[in-house]
């Protein structure tokens, strides 16, 4: 018996002792990484600035991951810790649209660089918006007379978008313009919540406030419907009327709808890329190996890199263009605004892809009072008015409904009045184009909610005019986020871009859609701290895929 004991004793002795060797080891290895890269950001902010010259030849846009006005980690750092930690989550990254912007349109007056190539095969995406302020610094660069040449294995919607202003653009023979459309889902459970017995006390004030409906119907209202309908509608011929001015065709030859594809795609037996040609939406099918021959007669090989000679867009030197003695301020916001210090993620401006408007007020509280009761569980208590007696388990008093509509109306009252007053237009003007109406930039110019439709540049020019600058020069108010942010930042994107696919599947799409929210307005419900709960979320924006 004492020996078993001590064969126990000894097992869990070891263990103890592993154990200890494992946390040690890691705390060890963490500390060695930490001080790797506190050295490397010493030796590269202390290196002296010296002018770099850019090798000749392309410009190459190789864009990973999604292009966001306001990245949550700056460019500086996120190269850094590229260079430092090393990530294969691309798709996962953000870069900052006036960053890009600029590189391109620096380089369209960069005596050392001759044109440009356009590898769009990591890029996610971006808003309509941001997509167009692109394309503009693209156009600008193709009208100085340097050649764009694109080349993918395949495009997605926003990566044809910005091949589309090449002068050529090259598709892999096994490869696929995917053009098909913009479109919103969203979940209904009103049968659920049926199922579930679960009360559910919806407040609103706004014919085509959709969003509480998810709690009314199990599917969309014709006024949503319509509503919806217009706006995606405005966008896609917006989308489409581009890409066909780009490639000089048609909007029909863009998209000639889904039975007029599927017609020609049976003319090509199926073949993807032919149909793409056939369609001109591409210039030559070749494989990658034929398209870096032809750009190597372009611009030349590049026998260190073996490859022809260029330049990635992140290791392009892009002149500072901060000035703590500018003229014109500029100011990011972005997600809701809150009392107190901004925060990452909360806190947008006037395009022809915007959305704007959904001027409504809607509140929700759901009771389970009766699913509670179908299991046997009730409950009771004293209060010394209906206003107390409130809880998700019990029927909410009708007095308290009552106030929380009156809230609502209220709220909705106080809006009305705000942008009357700052639109110069009655109360009654604005509710006719209110009522939880969703307008494009187009649809807001004409209704009086804005004064122009323009991007940044218009923004800065009549800002310079008003203020009478001759020449006007931009002081960025932003936080840089600091060593620490970087890190945490490219260890949560490595975790996520790690996480098993079979995972992923499994998780199912709400979750995986609930997540990518959560994602894009870091922390927002945790400084929800109006006293009155009141708050201007758009619950429609980014919801186009």
């Amino acid at each position: 018996m004492r020996t078993l004991w001590r064969a126990i004793a000894g097992f869990f002795k070891w263990t103890w002792r592993l154990l200890n060797f494992v946390r040690e080891f890691i705390l060890n290895l963490f500390l060695v990484v930490l001080i790797l890269i506190c050295i490397g950001v010493y030796v590269q902010f202390s290196r002296p600035a010296t002018p770099e010259q850019s090798p000749k030849g392309a410009l190459i846009v190789d864009l990973s991951g999604t292009v966001v006005d306001k990245p949550s980690v700056s460019n500086k750092l996120s190269k850094l810790g590229r260079q430092l930690l090393g990530t294969n989550s691309n798709r996962l990254k953000e870069n900052s649209l006036f960053d890009v912007v600029d590189a391109i349109r620096q380089a369209k007056g960069d005596a050392n660089i001759t044109g440009m190539v356009l590898d769009l095969r990591d890029f996610a995406g971006a808003d309509q918006p941001s997509l167009q302020y692109m394309g503009k610094a693209l156009r600008e660069f193709r009208d100085s007379g340097k050649q764009i040449y694109a080349t993918g294995d395949s495009y997605s919607q926003a990566q044809y978008y910005l091949a589309s202003f090449a002068n050529k653009i090259y598709l892999s023979p096994q490869g696929t313009v995917d053009i098909h459309g913009f479109a919103t889902n969203g979940l209904y459970y009103k049968s659920l919540l049926d199922n579930l017995k679960v009360s559910s006390h919806v407040f609103r004030v706004g014919t085509y406030k959709s969003a509480v409906e998810p709690f009314l119907r199990d599917d969309m209202s014709p006024a949503a419907r319509e509503a919806d309908s217009r706006w995606m509608g405005e966008l896609w011929q917006n989308y489409l009327n581009t890409l066909a001015a780009n490639r000089q065709i048609t909007p029909d030859q863009v998209f000639p709808g889904a039975q007029g594809l599927l017609d020609a795609l049976q003319k090509t037996g199926g073949d993807t890329a032919e149909y793409a040609k056939n369609a001109r939406l591409v210039d030559e099918l070749a494989s990658r190996s034929a398209v870096d021959q032809q750009l190597t007669k372009v611009f030349g090989w590049d026998k260190e890199a073996k490859d022809f000679n260029g330049t990635s867009i992140y290791d392009y030197q892009v002149k500072d263009q901060q000035s703590a003695d500018g003229n014109i301020a500029v100011i990011m916001a972005n997600g809701a605004i809150m009392d107190g210090d901004e925060t990452a993620g909360t806190v947008g401006g006037a395009s022809p892809n915007t959305l704007t408007g959904s001027i409504g007020i809607f509140g929700v509280i759901n009771t389970v009072e009766n699913s509670l009761g179908a299991i046997g569980v009730h409950t009771d208590g004293v209060s010394t008015s209906p206003l107390a007696d409130v809880a998700t388990t019990k029927a909410l008093p009708p007095e308290v409904q009552q106030m929380m509509q009156l809230s609502i109306e209220n709220g909705y009252k106080n809006f009305l009045n705000l942008v009357a007053q700052a639109r110069n237009k009655t109360p009654e003007q604005i509710d006719q184009i209110a009522q939880g109406h969703v307008w494009t930039g187009s649809d807001a110019k004409a209704n009086g909610l804005v004064d122009a439709l323009g991007d940044f540049d218009d923004a800065v020019a009549k800002a310079a005019e008003l203020a009478k600058l001759k020449q006007p020069q931009l002081n960025w108010y932003q936080d840089d986020p600091g060593m620490l942010d970087m890190l945490f930042s490219q260890m949560d994107v490595s975790i996520r871009a790690a996480l098993p696919d079979v995972l992923k599947v499994w998780l199912p799409a709400p979750v995986m859609d609930t997540m990518a929210a959560m994602r894009d307005q870091p922390g927002l419900f945790d400084n929800l701290n109006d006293p009155q709960n009141r708050y201007a979320i758009c619950l429609t924006c980014g919801q186009v895929k």
